[in-house]
Formats: C-alpha cells, sequence, structure tokens
C-alpha cells in the first residue's frame, strides 16, 4: 500500500466584513407589492382586495418591506409610498442589492500558499500529530486577491455551512475589517493528505492530494505543487524535504488536463451500457468525482475568456506599448527588465503627458538583485519622478524580475517574452476584454495582483491600485459573480438513497441521465477551445511546472522556442523525451541559437536534433518568443523552456518569471505562424483559416454511443439482459411496446415486430421470427393464437404487398380452411405493425368459426407448426370461438379483433 503524507499549510487569521441578503432578493409577493403601490394601489386595504388576501396577511408583506427599508408609512393618511431603494429594485431588478443588507463580522483563515479562504472552524491552532508542517512563506497577501476573487471564494467558504444550518442568506459583498481584529501572529493550520511522485523520467517531484480540500480548484493545486517544488529545489535538507520524499514512489503521477479526464470519463461511460444494479454506487462514485473536477476546470476557463491577439514583433510591439501609454486612465504598470534609452526616449512624451494627467506610473525594472540602470535611463526616469512624484512609483533597486508586461489600467495587457523598451522586444499577446463589455479580463487583474508582490518597497506597494474602485468603476447593483461549482450550468445525477421496486428501470435512468451529462461535459470541453480564449496568467514555479507539463502532455504537435540554449536545460532527459514523443508520431519543432558550450552537448539531445533537422523541423536562429506550442494550447513568456539556468546561491534566488496560458486552437496556429511555424494543423498560407481545425478531444467511442434515453424499450433490453425479470414479465412488457407506435424499426425486429414478408420467400428463414412475434403478442390478440404471416407465395416485397390476401386460420380435424371472403388488409411494414394486427385481429362472423385440428403431418400445418404445442392449446367444440387457453384451461377472454389485451 502506497504510504501518504499528511501535510499542515500554515494560514493566517483575518477578519472579514460581509454584506447578508437575501438569497434571491425580495419574493414574488413583495415584488408584486411595490408595483402596486406604485400603481396607485397604496393601502393596505386596496392591496389586499387587489390580491384576494386577508389584510394581515398584507400586513406582514408591508412591515417586511419596511423594515427593509423599500416602503415609507404616511400615518396622517395611512397611506405607503415606495422609497428610492425599491424604485432601483424595480427598475434595475436587482434585488439583492436593492433591499438593506445586513453587516456581519467573521473570523476566516487565509492560505498564503493557495491564496484560499476557509471557515475559521477548519483550521487548528496546533500542529496535528504526525503531520509534516509547511515552512512559513510570505507568499500571497489576503490584500493582493483581487476583490471578485475573494468574493468567490468566501462564498465558496460558507456554501457548506449555509446547507448544514438552512441559512437563506447570500453573501452579497466583502471586505476587510480593521487589521487590528486580525493579528499577523495569530497562524493557524489546514491539513492535505497527499501522495508523493517522483517521475522516473523528469525527476519532477508532484505532491498530489487524495482529496481536494474545500476551496481548492485547479489554480490552488497549481500554487500549492508550485511551493513544494520549490522547496524540493531551494531548500533540499530542510526537515519537510526531508520528511516529504522519505515516503515517494517512483511513478509519474496522473495528469488532470481536460483531454485526461475526458479519456477516464470514457473508460467509465464503458459500464453505463450494461452495469449491474449491484455495481451502481462504485460507478456513480468515481463518475461523480471525474465530472466535478471537470466542471471545476470549466468554471476557471468560463472566468478566464477574453479577447487577444497575437503581436508581431518590432514594430507592432513598439505600436502598441504607444497605444496602452496613450489610453490609460488612471494607472500604467510596465515591468521591463530591461530599458533601452533608444526605445525610452521615444516614449518619454507620452510617458509625460499620462503623468501629468494623474495616470499613475509604475516601474519594475531589473531582472538580477545586482542589475543597475543604464546612466541615461536612470537620468531620465528620476527626473521623471521628481518632476511628478504622486504619480511616479520608480525604486532604486532592482525588482529581481525576468516578466516583460505593460498593463493599461485593469482592462489591457501586453506580456512579451523580452522588454518591450528593448533593441529587440520579439512578438507578444495583447489581452482585452470581450468585445461590447468594459468587465476587466481576470488575467490582466492577476497580473496587477502579481505586481503588487513583486514591487520592491512593501509600503509603496499597496498603493498599486487593484479592485475596481480604485480605478473609480463600481459594480452595478445586478452585477452577479459567479462561484464556480456552486453554481454548475449542468447538474449532476444524484444516487437514490433507496432503491424501489423495480431495480432494473431506476438503474436503466440512472444510466441515462450520467449519459447525457457526460455528452454535455464532451460538447463543452471542445466549445472551450473553439469559443473565445481562454487565458490565464502564470508565474514562478506555477509556470514552469506547467512547462514541463505541455511538453509531456503533447499528443500530436509540440513546438519549443527560445532566443538561447542552455546545457542545463538541453539534458540527455530531454532528449529521451523529446524522443519518445517523436517515437509515438508526435510532429516536434524546435528553436533556438546553437548552445554556448557548444563541445559538450548531451548525446540524447544531439541525437534527437539531429533527427529532427532531417525532417526539417528545426532552425538554429534566435526565437521571436519564449514559448511552448502544446497541441491546442500555448504557454508563452519570460521563462525560458531551453535556457533556463540552475540557481546560483552566490548570485541570490532566482528572478520571477511571468507568462500567458491560453487555450484556443485557433490562436494556437496564429501565433504559430508569428513564430514561423505555418503547417501547425496541416494549413498552408492565406488558406488556414479555410481549413477546418482538428478538435481537442482524440476519438471517444464510449462517451458518443453512451445510452442517453431510458424508455420502455431500453428498460425491456435491461431486464432480459441482467436476467432478473421472469419470462411472464417479459412477454408482458413486450406486447405492450409492440402494440403501441412507439419504437425504432431496430428495436422492434428485435423483439419479433418483423413481418413474414421482411425475410423473403424461404420459410425456413422467418418461421422462428414469426415464432418469436407469436410468441410476445399472444396476449394482445387472444383469440387467435399463433398470429401467422401471409404465406410465402402471396408475400410480394418487404415494404408492401398490396394484393395480398390476410387469412384467418382455425384447426380443424381433417382440412385447413382459410378465409378470404371478408376484406383482408395489405402486408404492411415494420413501422405499420400496429395497423395490421388490429386488423388481423378483427371480429370472425360467428357462422364461419370452426374450430378444428389438423395433425402435423397435412401439409399447411406440418410447415408452419412451431417446434412445440402452443401453450394451453386443445380442440374445441363446434359453437366455441377458436382460440387458444389459458394455463387454467379456460378460453382467454377478451373482445377479438380490439387489438389490445383483454382486461
Amino acid at each position: 500500500m502506497t504510504e501518504t503524507v499528511l501535510i499542515a499549510i500554515p494560514c493566517r487569521l483575518i477578519t472579514l466584513q460581509m454584506k447578508l441578503g437575501a438569497e434571491e432578493g425580495a419574493s414574488t409577493l413583495e415584488d408584486l407589492v411595490l408595483r402596486a403601490v406604485t400603481a396607485g394601489r397604496n393601502t393596505v386595504r386596496d392591496l389586499g382586495e387587489l390580491f384576494s388576501l386577508p389584510n394581515r396577511l398584507v400586513l406582514d408583506v408591508v412591515h417586511g418591506l419596511w423594515s427593509k427599508g423599500c416602503l415609507a408609512v404616511d400615518f396622517s393618511t395611512n397611506t405607503l409610498e415606495n422609497t428610492q431603494t425599491a424604485t432601483t429594485g424595480l427598475g434595475e431588478g436587482a434585488w439583492e442589492n436593492a433591499v438593506a443588507p445586513k453587516v456581519h463580522m467573521r473570523k476566516f483563515l487565509f492560505d498564503p500558499v493557495t491564496a484560499a479562504v476557509m471557515l475559521h472552524r477548519k483550521g487548528m491552532e496546533k500542529i496535528p500529530i504526525g503531520a509534516v508542517p509547511m515552512p512559513l512563506a510570505r507568499g500571497i497577501s489576503e490584500t493582493d486577491i483581487p476583490q471578485t476573487e475573494l468574493l468567490r471564494a468566501v462564498r465558496e467558504a460558507v456554501r457548506t455551512e449555509r446547507r448544514e444550518h438552512a441559512e437563506r442568506q447570500r453573501v452579497l459583498d466583502v471586505s476587510f475589517a480593521n487589521p487590528m481584529l486580525s493579528p499577523s501572529e495569530a497562524v493557524h493550520w489546514n491539513t492535505v493528505e497527499v501522495m508523493v511522485n517522483r517521475d522516473p523520467v523528469t525527476d519532477t517531484v508532484t505532491a498530489t492530494p487524495l482529496q481536494m480540500p474545500q476551496g481548492w480548484g485547479r489554480r490552488a493545486f497549481q500554487l500549492f505543487q508550485a511551493r513544494v517544488n520549490e522547496l524540493v529545489r531551494d531548500r533540499p535538507k530542510s526537515k519537510f524535504v526531508q520528511q516529504l520524499l522519505s515516503r515517494e514512489v517512483l511513478e509519474s503521477a496522473p495528469q488532470d488536463t481536460l483531454r485526461s479526464l475526458l479519456v477516464e470519463l470514457d473508460r467509465l461511460a464503458e459500464g453505463l451500457k450494461s452495469v449491474p444494479p449491484g455495481a451502481v454506487p462504485t460507478l456513480h462514485r468515481a463518475l461523480h468525482d471525474k465530472a466535478t473536477a471537470v466542471l471545476d476546470q470549466l468554471a476557471e476557463a468560463s472566468r478566464a475568456r477574453c479577447s487577444v491577439q497575437s503581436v508581431a514583433h518590432g514594430a507592432g510591439v513598439q505600436w502598441v506599448v504607444k497605444q496602452l501609454i496613450e489610453q490609460a486612465t488612471s494607472q500604467l504598470v510596465l515591468a521591463l527588465p530591461r530599458i533601452s534609452y533608444d526605445a525610452l526616449h521615444a516614449l518619454l512624451p507620452s510617458l509625460e503627458l499620462a503623468a501629468k494627467q494623474g495616470v499613475t506610473l509604475v516601474w519594475l525594472w531589473g531582472d538580477t538583485p545586482s542589475a543597475t540602470l543604464d546612466a541615461k535611463v536612470a537620468t531620465a526616469l528620476f527626473d521623471l519622478r521628481s518632476r511628478f512624484s504622486d504619480t511616479v512609483m520608480l525604486e532604486p533597486r532592482s525588482s529581481c524580475s525576468s516578466a516583460a508586461a505593460v498593463v493599461c489600467d485593469d482592462l489591457y495587457a501586453y506580456v512579451g517574452s523580452t522588454s518591450p523598451l528593448s533593441a529587440n522586444p520579439g512578438a507578444g499577446m495583447l489581452v482585452k476584454p470581450v468585445e461590447g463589455t468594459d468587465d476587466p479580463p481576470s488575467c490582466v487583474t492577476d497580473l496587477l495582483s502579481w505586481a503588487r508582490r513583486t514591487y520592491p518597497d512593501w509600503q509603496e506597494r499597496q498603493n498599486i491600485a487593484l479592485l475596481p474602485s480604485d480605478f473609480g468603476r463600481r459594480r452595478g447593483p445586478g452585477h452577479r459573480v459567479d462561484v464556480g461549482p456552486a453554481e454548475r450550468s449542468v447538474p449532476l445525477p444524484e444516487l437514490k438513497a433507496a432503491v424501489d421496486e423495480d431495480e432494473v428501470a431506476d438503474t436503466t435512468q440512472w444510466a441515462a441521465n450520467w449519459g447525457r451529462v457526460l455528452q454535455s461535459l464532451m460538447r463543452a470541453v471542445e466549445e472551450v477551445y473553439r469559443g473565445r480564449p481562454v487565458v490565464k496568467a502564470v508565474w514562478d514555479g506555477m509556470y514552469a511546472e506547467l512547462v514541463q507539463q505541455s511538453v509531456d502532455g503533447a499528443t500530436e504537435r509540440l513546438a519549443l522556442t527560445d532566443d538561447s540554449a542552455e546545457t542545463e536545460m538541453c539534458t540527455d532527459v530531454l532528449g529521451q523525451r523529446l524522443s519518445g514523443l517523436r517515437d509515438k508520431d508526435v510532429v516536434i519543432h524546435l528553436q533556438h541559437p546553437p548552445l554556448r558550450n557548444g563541445r559538450n552537448i548531451p548525446r540524447d539531445y544531439a541525437e534527437i536534433h539531429r533527427r529532427l533537422g532531417a525532417e526539417g523541423t528545426v532552425r538554429s536562429t534566435k526565437a521571436r518568443a519564449r514559448a511552448v506550442l502544446s497541441d491546442h494550447e500555448i504557454v508563452m513568456g519570460s521563462y525560458r523552456p531551453l535556457g533556463n539556468r540552475l540557481v546560483n546561491p552566490v548570485q541570490g534566488p532566482a528572478p520571477t518569471e511571468l507568462g500567458l496560458h491560453i487555450m484556443n486552437t485557433a490562436l494556437a496556429a496564429e501565433f504559430a505562424v508569428e513564430l514561423g511555424i505555418r503547417n501547425w494543423f496541416g494549413d498552408e498560407g492565406d488558406d488556414a483559416d479555410t481549413v477546418a481545425r482538428p478538435h481537442y478531444l482524440p476519438a471517444l467511442p464510449s462517451l458518443a454511443s453512451v445510452p442517453v434515453e431510458a424508455d420502455d424499450w431500453a428498460v425491456l433490453d435491461n431486464r432480459r439482459r441482467y436476467g432478473t425479470a421472469s419470462t411472464e414479465r417479459l412477454r408482458s412488457d413486450a406486447a405492450g411496446l409492440l402494440h403501441g407506435a412507439t419504437g425504432s424499426p431496430e428495436q422492434r425486429r428485435a423483439w419479433g415486430a418483423g413481418s413474414c414478408a421482411t425475410h423473403g420467400s424461404d420459410r425456413r428463414s422467418w418461421r422462428p421470427t414469426c415464432w418469436h412475434l407469436g410468441w410476445a403478442t399472444r396476449i394482445t390478440c387472444r383469440s387467435i393464437w399463433p398470429p401467422w404471416p401471409c404465406p410465402s407465395s402471396t408475400a410480394r416485397s418487404a415494404s408492401s404487398c398490396t394484393t395480398a390476401r390476410w387469412s384467418w386460420w382455425t384447426h380443424r380435424a381433417n382440412s385447413v380452411r382459410w378465409r378470404s371472403s371478408a376484406p383482408s388488409p395489405r402486408c404492411c411494414s415494420t413501422a405499420e405493425i400496429p395497423v395490421c394486427w388490429s386488423a388481423i385481429c378483427s371480429p370472425v362472423p360467428a357462422a364461419e368459426r370452426r374450430p378444428v385440428c389438423r395433425p402435423p403431418g397435412s401439409r399447411w400445418f406440418g410447415r408452419l407448426r412451431p417446434a412445440s404445442t402452443p401453450p394451453g392449446h386443445r380442440c374445441r367444440s363446434k359453437a366455441s370461438t377458436p382460440g387458444p387457453s389459458n394455463r387454467t384451461g379456460r378460453r382467454a377472454s377478451g373482445t377479438a379483433g380490439s387489438g389490445s389485451p383483454p382486461m
């Protein structure tokens, strides 16, 4: 059994101020009362007459609205009048903010590693026995979290508690209380049980939680994993790392991408087609866990949608940067690891004009702790700060960051690989709000949060604007924040606590419910890559880990581009990984300049380099961007996938990295063209837009054919498959369905409702089917048994037989008499079987009812008779009506010709 590790994560105690309101705003009756008051019904008596309600009930509603501040009462005339709060709610339909909220102070736990918010009672004041404490770190501050993310985290934290206590209040807004109420030394601990894996190829350590803690999403897991990798890399001899690695397992951790999750669901969906009722709980738990993980990622992707476009290197980058400076109205963040005076001089007039207009200029420069500004650049920047000290934030020390970004307010951002104010700005991406809206993209807000954490001076960094109110915008009364899993658009099926008497029907319905959900998830995942781009900001360890996952997760095509190459990164391990991918027919593109130490190139990497060079997918030049393109995704930014050196403790910590993770099929092909790869999806030149893009998901046969309907035919098939129903039950259900007009031709044919004409003229080929038909429908046409089809001599085709004559046959001692005097229906197709059976079972005149028996050796009876004597068959008297008798020997009752089973 694999050993697990219980990790204790340090959390800070914080106090938040919450605004609580009604869960869904005003009730329907309250809304109608307010609208009636606006229309002139301004007394309790008038309202009671309008709604036909007792005055006492109306008075209670009026009192509730008055206590909420929505109604004003004139006690001199006993009349009512709407307040401004009610008018706002009626006009904009935003009752959750229109009704006066309650303010409540509450303590929470904030995890600086994952930026998660938890209830105070979830933490512990002391480290649990047997847990491995994670070292304290400054990490992310609660003040660095965007307002919408903080509100979403608080709502998710209190969601479970609301269900337990049946509370009907909803968190409308959240803000920070007095800092004195949450001292910094108040540290609590939150635990998570993980399984530690070490990849045998990449030597990467992964700590995978056995169960995601409350409030964790994929982003929280990425931050947690980045912190673990940072400790393993930088502090290998610490007690935490030693205890963690003592229980590691030498195997790769399972991937958690949307593709891998859907492939796993496809494997589980195979059991939905024929799941025994006893295996339902186990399969339900497995499906629920995987589907929940998919829904969580879909919710994050929905929040991360925005508009993005590729920016050409050189002049394109310079034009974009100038436009961002001129469009800024409140704040402009410039992260520039290197600054060229020539590029800065061209933008100085625009920067001065922005500073005069009150735009805050935030400068982050330098990529190492010992970096310095060029003399001319330093003179120009510090002169700008001396003239506009209130709006220019510039520190004399380096920010130790390799990030290359320009953020305009909280709406636009340019992210590249090299400094946009350098001699070679390279290519990049421009992020914008969705067309037609002014909602800030979530990735731009994350970039501002990163800038606040990276700015060197702790006190000055608090002045960097982050909240919407800092930019002069406030959320409207109708603004709603998506809380993700709590408000899923695809509800997951629930498993019944107590199974009904019909267990097969319940199992069939349960499988069909899951089938519809799984197919909806499959379509939603495809839409993620075909709709608006999904853009997420990544940094530091999370960025580096994502690069490695993108390389290993490529299934069809991969591109690694860099403007430098080092032997520390281009190792034998990387060569083996790329060779393994190429052996799986993955198309690989490499672009980087020659290695600095070209004499000591690792053997395996040199081998894959020669192999790809022979295929024409290697370029030994500097790339326009440091990027990894993996199938339908892009990871680009300041991190060097092939040129990063190992951390040198003498030179200080590694610089912080910043990039973008983009998920979009069309944009991946467009950016590949910018990097010089014109056949990313097999498209060439100008016709790239006309070529159909490939699907993100591979072929998933089980999900594509999973049952989605739980009709009576499916239940009948499952009864026969599981063997849980008796023969009489199957016979009864089949007869009822065959008599109706439902079911596909295949289903009706499978249960014996095929015409004899369908099987041709050979009676040996259609006799078993005819026998099955008579067995299944014996309760439908009891007056005549079995309902033999047309003789082959009169059958002409499978679809119609207009001249054929149907005849009822009766048993007689020495002869078989065919009745043809009455009007006979035509032979019908499979879809028309119910009409034919109704005609076959039409009444026979009493004068022609002659029950007879024919020995098996006779001509027709011997050829058509089934292998055994029909149940309950015997000869009747001359006055009796021909037909079968039941098991008790009595003739079956009912009216012949009704076409329905007798009651």
